[in-house]
């Protein structure tokens, strides 16, 4: 499936494609004219190859079709696959993404892209990872999905059991908390903007995790919850700003 175009469509979505078939959308392809440009993306985890979900002038939508494990979006097992959402794409997930199920999964973000999620949020553990690497004129956004948005949407970037979070210039809005180190996961964050958290912005419990050059506000409790951890930031406190934070500090 190459050089297509996909226009014309008068149906509730333009393509439907499973979670782990992805790459049948190649980059020199186009989805566009359609009644709704939006390719819906049907659980299937992604357990044995990388899979890249490309900018085709179209948006995805990842719907919720109930609780069971199946029925969410995976990318975990033996061969350690990565799904890469590449520039400029947005995406919608209304149920869990889990990167790490059960073995560890990898997920990069490109620069320019928008991961939108709404009642459920994004799990990392089980050594695996997220690279959420954007630029000073390409932000990457984690938001809610919800039409009009509001504090604690979703649930925010769990991080757990190993895993590790590399973000820079990559924005965190209108989760319940906005990202959660847990103990024995790791990461770093900079030059982000984390705002409208229903609970705290940024929560560091008993683990290492570098936030620099961030700023955090509107927090419904605190911008920071750092609890049993070495200190955030390093020796310089001003690599770490507040802004309109419930509390700004470190509650004891």
């Amino acid at each position: 499936f190459a050089d297509n175009t996909i226009t014309g469509g008068t149906g509730s979505f333009a393509a439907s494609v499973a979670f782990n078939r992805l790459n049948l959308l190649d980059s020199s392809s186009s989805i566009a004219g359609n009644a709704v440009d939006v390719v819906e993306v049907y659980p299937g985890d992604i357990t044995e190859h990388d899979v890249a979900v490309r900018a085709l002038g179209a948006s995805y939508e990842a719907p919720y079709l109930g609780n069971s494990v199946w029925q969410q979006y995976n990318v975990y097992g033996a061969t350690e696959p990565t799904l890469t959402i590449e520039a400029g794409v947005e995406i919608d997930f209304l149920n869990y993404l889990k990167v790490g199920y059960t073995a560890p999964g990898h997920l990069v973000v490109e620069p320019g892209a928008t991961v939108a999620l709404q009642n459920r949020g994004l799990d990392v553990a089980n050594m695996s990872s997220i690279t959420a690497l954007g630029t000073s004129s390409a932000p990457i956004l984690f938001t809610s999905a919800a039409a009009a948005p509001a504090q604690g949407d979703w649930y925010g970037i769990d991080v757990t059991s190993g895993a590790t979070v590399v973000m820079d210039w990559a924005d965190i809005q209108y989760a319940h908390t906005g990202v959660q180190f847990y103990t024995g996961s790791s990461g770093s964050i900079s030059n982000a903007d984390i705002g409208y958290a229903l609970y705290d912005g940024v929560e560091i419990q008993i683990t290492d995790a570098s936030v620099t050059n961030t700023v955090i506000h509107d927090s419904g409790r605190y911008g920071l919850y750092a609890r049993y951890s070495p200190p955030v930031g390093g020796d310089d406190p001003a690599r770490f700003a507040f802004a309109h934070g419930g509390k700004d500090g470190h509650p004891h």
